[in-house]
């Protein structure tokens, strides 16, 4: 996506009413897509974003190679996303985002393998807003100095990566108390009924602007789930 550019990719409900496909898997896609090359913001398995991106509804795995789901020079936005399984070749891990300029993961779900490298990896001069949304990964963050970081309401396995000044932060190493199935797929991660993640937050730094990835209404109370700090579930579901 190139400067001056806009891209939009979301799920129409009219074609895909639920969301996804007979198999389970979203009806939008970003699957299988691998790039080579080592420099900063030549990567970009999934999306190379130089202009502006808004993903939405999007399912996102088996993408690799330096940066494996987005290298980000502009500006994406990505809502409502589940992200899995991106990078699984070992010897060539690596971060699956490389973040130079402006990115957004609102209401998404992030499943990784991280033992060589991370999930973000955020350059001087970047800015991130990691808003509602779960990351299950051994290491979240890698980063330069002279970053913007906004991170609220997230669920995660570790937190001694992130940057400081996060709010409203859970620590959740066992990720059978969140997804209905577990281990997981390319591209389900429900929430279980009882999960800590719903009812989680509120939108007080971002305001969701389509329903979630299986086309329902965000924002739905659930009057059996006590405490949280908004009627709002966190992550793709």
């Amino acid at each position: 996506i190139g400067v001056g550019a806009t891209f939009t990719m979301d799920v129409d409900p009219q074609t895909c009413p639920s969301g996804r496909v007979p198999s389970g898997r979203s009806c939008s896609e970003f699957f299988l897509n691998r790039v080579e090359g080592s420099s900063n913001f030549f990567g970009g398995g999934a999306i190379h974003v130089s202009g502006s991106a808004t993903l939405r509804q999007t399912g996102i795995w088996g993408n690799s190679g330096y940066g494996a789901v987005a290298s980000v020079g502009g500006s994406l936005v990505l809502e409502g996303c589940g992200i899995e399984g991106n990078d699984r070749i070992g010897i060539n891990d690596s971060s699956r985002f490389l973040v130079g300029g402006s990115l957004t993961v609102a209401f998404s779900t992030i499943v990784e393998r991280t033992e060589i490298s991370d999930v973000f990896r955020v350059f001087n001069g970047a800015t991130i807003h990691l808003l509602s949304s779960i990351v299950q990964a051994d290491q979240t963050f890698s980063w330069s100095v002279g970053f913007t970081s906004t991170i609220d309401c997230v669920i995660t396995r570790e937190q001694s990566s992130f940057p400081a000044g996060g709010t409203l932060l859970a620590t959740v190493t066992d990720p059978t108390l969140l997804f209905t199935t577990w281990p997981g797929n390319y591209w389900d991660f429900r929430l279980k009924r009882d999960s800590i993640a719903a009812d989680y937050c509120d939108t007080f730094f971002y305001i969701p602007t389509d329903d979630d990835t299986d086309n329902q209404v965000r924002g739905w109370d659930d009057p059996t789930v006590a405490g949280g700090f908004g009627a709002y579930d966190l992550g793709a579901d």
